[in-house]
């Protein structure tokens, strides 16, 4: 059984804000996504870690993200990849708590969302997931690795509407990104409050 909370890590530049809690952050579950690695503040393996398998196969994304327990592998084909764990994602496909298609929410943390609450997580916290379009924690004027562009979805609807149904479920959605847009949204609890109250 997993514990009951969970850290995602988005690749926001406000995690550089941060960096000096990342030693804390790395002794509980950890979920990381993307080009992560490339971040030097990263001083931790995450539990698991979670990629766009079209950009992988492009060279953009790694092929052997660091993980400690899963890596998953996420494609709108369902197309899986050696040494992944695999999901389909989808648009259209309506929020879950237990669908094997996973709504696409266009950011890799939406996604990580619903595959923490399929692995039975109850809290999850959310760094470095400004939700603004700019910059990376390994790049913060957005020079070197510019952003992927998504397909156009209204963030505030697909967020508002996993918390509202989660939370009927009895799962916590709090987001610890200083000055983030789903700060609003999820509601604001600092790093730091988070950190010291963990039970896991």
């Amino acid at each position: 059984m997993v514990g009951a909370e969970i850290i995602i890590l988005g690749n926001g530049p406000s995690l550089n804000t941060q960096r000096d809690l990342m030693p804390e952050v790395g002794k509980h579950h950890t979920f990381c996504c993307t080009r992560m690695y490339l971040w030097d503040g990263l001083c931790f393996t995450p539990t698991y870690y979670a990629c766009n398998l079209e950009l992988v196969h492009m060279g953009i994304e790694p092929q052997d993200p660091p993980f400690e327990k899963l890596k998953f592998a996420i494609s709108f084909d369902g197309e899986i990849s050696y040494g992944w764990y695999s999901y389909t994602k989808s648009p259209d496909e309506p929020i879950s708590t237990d669908s094997e298609i996973l709504r696409s929410g266009g950011t890799m943390p939406f996604i990580a969302t619903q595959i923490a609450v399929r692995l039975g997580y109850k809290n999850i916290y959310y760094l470095g997931v400004e939700q603004t379009g700019r910059g990376h924690c390994f790049d913060p004027e957005g020079k070197v690795h510019p952003f992927i562009p998504h397909r156009p979805f209204k963030m505030t609807d697909r967020w508002s509407e996993m918390k509202e149904l989660y939370e009927k479920n009895g799962i916590t959605l709090r987001d610890c990104t200083p000055n983030g847009k789903l700060n609003e949204i999820l509601g604001y609890k600092s790093l730091e409050e988070v950190l010291r109250d963990y039970i896991s």
